[in-house]
C-alpha cells in the first residue's frame, strides 16, 4: 500500500504522474492509489495471478483478495483453469461449492454433476485436514 507521504507527493506533482503506469498493468498510477487502493508498483497487488487491471476492468473481482468468493479457489485458477465464476462460490448453483466439486471430481459448471457420498466424504476429510494444517501452522 502507498503511505500518506507518497500520496501527497503524487497529488502535488503536476508533471506526468497523472498518465503514468509504473507497473504496466493497464491502470494509471492515480487510479491505483486514489480509486482502487492497489499498489501502482505491483501489477498484481493481491498476488492471485490476475493483474489489477484484469480484476478491476474485466472480471470485476475483489482486487485486494486472492479469493473473491471465499470458496478456497484463487481467482486466477477459477478464471483461467476451471472457467468458474470467481465471484460466486457455486457457479452452477447446485448447492456444492466449486472447490468441493473440483476436489470431488465433478464438474463445477454442470448443475447435474454432483459429488456422490464417497466423494463428499473424501472431500470433507481433505478440507478438515487442510484446515487442521493451517491452524497448526498459525498456532506455531
Amino acid at each position: 500500500m502507498i503511505n500518506k507521504d507518497e500520496t501527497e507527493i503524487f497529488l502535488t506533482d503536476n508533471s506526468t504522474n497523472n498518465i503514468k503506469d509504473t507497473d504496466a498493468d493497464g491502470l494509471y498510477d492515480y487510479e491505483e492509489m486514489l480509486i482502487f487502493g492497489t499498489n501502482p508498483a505491483q501489477s498484481d497487488t493481491d498476488a492471485d495471478g490476475l493483474s489489477d487491471y484484469e480484476e478491476t476492468k474485466i472480471y470485476l473481482t475483489y482486487y485486494l483478495d486472492q479469493d473473491s468468493d471465499d470458496d478456497l479457489l484463487i481467482d486466477s485458477v477459477e478464471v483461467k483453469q476451471y472457467f468458474t465464476d470467481p465471484k460466486n462460490p457455486d457457479t452452477d448453483a447446485n448447492g456444492f461449492t466449486d472447490y468441493l466439486e473440483i476436489i470431488s471430481g465433478t464438474n463445477p459448471l454442470d448443475s447435474i454433476s454432483v459429488p456422490g457420498y464417497a466423494h463428499l466424504f473424501i472431500a470433507i476429510f481433505l478440507i478438515i485436514v487442510c484446515y487442521g494444517c493451517m491452524i497448526i501452522l498459525l498456532w506455531e
